[in-house]
């Protein structure tokens, strides 16, 4: 007992998943085991298992890499596709600053055209032009390929600017971090146009 909870729901929270999705949590094969081995050992060997689950849990799926926080997988592929369905609709409405709301305080900015921008007032000044540039467009990304590994994470894509005048289309490179609050934020990006 801890603080009046039982030894099982004092456990880290990451141990208690890791054990149900690595098959430990069976109390018949947890005393078998544990006539063996120490709980320290059981616990770490669960995590390890359980972490390997998830991983061929989210392959059989078809989820193109997990991350894992707190003992929970998430499909990176789907929180990236939220993140572009959010900033797309930001920019269509011409909020530049709402846009800005998806990148980092101390963001680096390449844009084609001219020198690297850092921080977020620097980013709302060029998307309200770049916005203004593109009044009554609509703006869409296509998500090609991306990668997490712990905090950090890579996202290339294509994007397009339809009905303005002239029409737009592009790839980017985005670096995002993850934050104390678990949301990602874009820290770096890079993007260009298509056309010459």
């Amino acid at each position: 007992m801890a603080g009046g909870l039982t030894d099982r729901e004092a456990k880290p929270t990451l141990v208690v998943f890791a054990r149900k999705s690595a098959g430990l949590d069976n109390p018949f094969l947890t005393s078998s085991l544990t006539r063996a081995m120490s709980p320290c050992f059981i616990d770490l060997m669960a995590i390890k298992l359980g972490l390997c689950s998830i991983r061929v849990a989210g392959e059989s799926h078809g989820l193109s890499r997990m991350s894992v926080v707190k003992g929970v997988a998430m499909d990176m592929r789907q929180i990236l596709e939220d993140f572009d369905e959010a900033y797309n609709h930001a920019f269509n409405r011409g909020d530049a600053a709402g846009c800005a709301a998806f990148f980092t305080e101390d963001v680096m900015l390449l844009a084609p055209g001219e020198p690297m921008l850092r921080g977020r007032e620097a980013f709302i000044e060029t998307y309200q032009s770049r916005i203004k540039q593109n009044t009554g467009g609509t703006h869409t990304n296509e998500l090609i390929d991306f990668g997490v590994d712990g905090d950090t994470a890579y996202q290339v894509g294509s994007f397009a600017i339809s009905d303005s005048d002239p029409p737009e289309k592009g790839k980017f490179v985005n670096v995002l971090k993850r934050q104390t609050d678990g949301t990602w934020k874009v820290y770096i990006s890079i993007f260009n146009s298509d056309q010459p």
